[in-house]
């Protein structure tokens, strides 16, 4: 997964805090410590990952990552992939190597307290590739219009029952009043002067990627065929992502039938209900044990998937040619003067403004008013810098 699991044991205890009158100190609570696994192994060659944390309270900001663990996986026929730590709590195998159908796994890991923990063996239970990703025009249920994104899985396995999405979306930002140059000052004394640089870096157009963050799931018990026809995304039809080029990665696990009710229960149970009579979880056993003691319990799942993914691009103006988005910001024009009529020697309210650095210069003033009395317009920064919103770097996958 992407997301860090938070302890959601504590969950009831979020739902007592919201739907009491007075509030309760959580600090008083008592608190366990558990492990937290998020381990997927899956058909990709490639170097696997497997993070490791602890339980935290609900008012901790910072997560507890379990470092100085000894982590492995070893199949059925006795080959072990080792784990080495390469960021606090983040460990990756040593070398490449994927599941294998008809091949079972299981994870293991020592922790620096002494402790054992193990998972059950398990195995890819089947296998679908993703055969395309399509958008069309809808209106959610409360009456917004936009676009859902579907994916479409066809197989014959009849093994490819449970499937959990994750995805990576990717959006073009254009900053709407970027200049090829910079206004800056060269004297802040008087009498004050300012000059121009052409800018030696790209800030007109850039890129923000996204990751999913949500359990998405979907199964096909009770079709004929096991095929996908799923919409994992609805993005409103104004929202800022949509406004130029817009793409989205899906990625495709085909889970057990156990991995799916785990994480299908894991879902329900971290939405908060907003009453406290209503559901009151409590721990949820996945399928990593501690082999010295049953009283050590352990969040997460040890996953063995296959794996399948797609990318899809699409333009804003090629599904609505007539439509807009207004940009994530108000970008009214400010032009302070140079020189500070009533103290000359004193002040210059352009200067002041470009120190600030909360303006950027867009353009020359050419008729300047009582309103407007400087020589250039300036706008807000987030409106001719797109790297306030993401990165100037090209992804390497971006097509446009």
């Amino acid at each position: 997964m992407s997301f860090r699991i938070k302890a959601y044991i504590y969950i009831s205890i979020l739902l007592t805090f919201f739907s009491c009158i007075e509030p309760i100190d959580i600090k008083d609570i008592n608190y366990e410590n558990y492990l937290v696994v998020e381990a997927n192994l899956t058909d990709q060659l490639k170097k696997h990952t497997i993070k490791l944390s602890r339980s935290f309270m609900l008012n901790d900001s910072v997560p507890k990552y379990e470092s100085n663990a000894n982590v492995r996986i070893i199949d059925r026929n006795e080959n072990t992939y080792t784990f080495s730590e390469i960021e606090e709590g983040v460990y990756e195998s040593d070398d490449i190597f994927k599941a294998e159908l008809n091949n079972t796994y299981t994870l293991y890991i020592n922790t620096s307290d002494g402790n054992e923990y193990s998972s059950i063996p398990e195995k890819i239970h089947g296998v679908n590739e993703i055969n395309d990703i399509t958008i069309e025009k809808d209106i959610n249920p409360e009456n917004i219009e936009g676009l859902k994104i579907n994916v479409i899985s066809n197989t014959e396995d009849p093994n490819s029952v449970y499937y959990r999405y994750e995805y990576d979306e990717t959006y073009k930002i254009i900053a709407p009043y970027w200049s090829s140059a910079d206004l800056i000052p060269v004297s802040r004394e008087f009498p004050f002067s300012v000059t121009f640089i052409q800018k030696d870096y790209e800030s007109k157009v850039c890129y923000k990627t996204i990751n999913s963050n949500t359990i998405i799931q979907t199964e096909t018990i009770g079709l004929d065929k096991n095929n996908v026809n799923f919409t994992i995304r609805f993005i409103e039809k104004n929202d800022f992502i949509l406004s130029h080029r817009y793409s989205i990665l899906v990625k495709q696990y085909v889970q057990s039938p156990d991995a799916y009710r785990y994480f299908k229960t894991l879902k329900k149970l971290s939405v908060s209900q907003g009453s406290f009579t209503q559901n009151q979880p409590g721990f949820m056993q996945g399928n990593i044990t501690n082999n010295k003691t049953s009283n050590d319990k352990v969040l997460g799942f040890f996953e063995v998937t296959s794996y399948s993914e797609k990318r899809f691009f699409f333009n804003y103006l090629d599904i609505y040619p007539d439509g807009s988005v207004n940009y994530v910001s108000d970008c009214n024009f400010i032009a302070p003067k140079l020189v500070d009529g009533h103290y000359p020697d004193l002040f210059s309210p352009l200067i002041a403004t470009l120190d600030n650095g909360e303006y950027l210069y867009y353009t020359t003033n050419e008729e300047p008013t009582d309103y407007e009395p400087g020589p250039y317009y300036l706008v807000p920064k987030i409106c001719g810098d797109c790297r306030l919103l993401g990165s100037n770097v090209k992804p390497s996958f971006w097509i446009d």
